[in-house]
């Protein structure tokens, strides 16, 4: 079944494992697609970029670039000034059943952190892929301290020089460098 609330509150509750053919991801994919449009000062709405099923989009602080996680296991760059696209779709696939949680922007602009994550307790554990953004290449391996299933989000320190972690229950503070974990608060 699928409901509109039409703006009004209404109370559904949630189940797990709700999509058990492909008629029910069809219908899943259909209402999770974002249109993203730009909205001026002034009120002219205009197209912003495709229509596809988004999971995460950041500014960079130098406010050159937007960053955008797909649910394709890629990710995009994009220029803000004309949102064309700066190295087409850069993979971050790391196996079956992953998906882009978070995308984020270091301090100086020339990173992205992509936290991974997998969907149900098979397949490949989540990672932290580091995109150089000058090139759309991948920085080294991905970061996974304590071979953890699931990434949900990532930020940097205001240097640049760590970045934290989160994933399930747990949190680790890395050092960008040498990957070295530095600190960790483990459930």
């Amino acid at each position: 079944t699928i409901t509109e609330n039409k703006g009004e509150k209404a109370q559904n509750r949630t189940y797990q494992d709700l999509l058990k053919n492909i008629t029910d991801e069809n219908n899943f994919e259909q209402l999770s697609r974002s249109k993203l449009i730009k909205v001026s000062l002034k009120g002219k709405i205009s197209k912003w970029l495709d229509e596809k099923m988004y999971r995460s989009i950041s500014f960079s602080p130098d406010g050159m670039y937007v960053a955008a996680g797909i649910d394709d296991d890629t990710m995009h760059i994009y220029y803000s000034s004309n949102l064309t696209s700066v190295h087409g779709a850069i993979s971050v696939d790391v196996g079956s059943g992953d998906y882009v949680n978070d995308v984020e922007f270091s301090p100086d602009s020339g990173l992205v952190a992509v936290s991974i994550g997998r969907s149900g307790n098979s397949g490949t554990n989540g990672q932290v892929f580091l995109i150089d953004v000058s090139n759309g290449q991948k920085v080294g391996n991905g970061m996974n301290p304590n071979s953890e299933g699931r990434f949900y989000d990532a930020a940097f320190s205001p240097d640049g020089e760590l970045i934290a972690l989160a994933s399930n229950d747990d949190f680790y503070i890395v050092n960008v460098s040498s990957r070295a974990t530095v600190y960790s608060i483990t459930s």
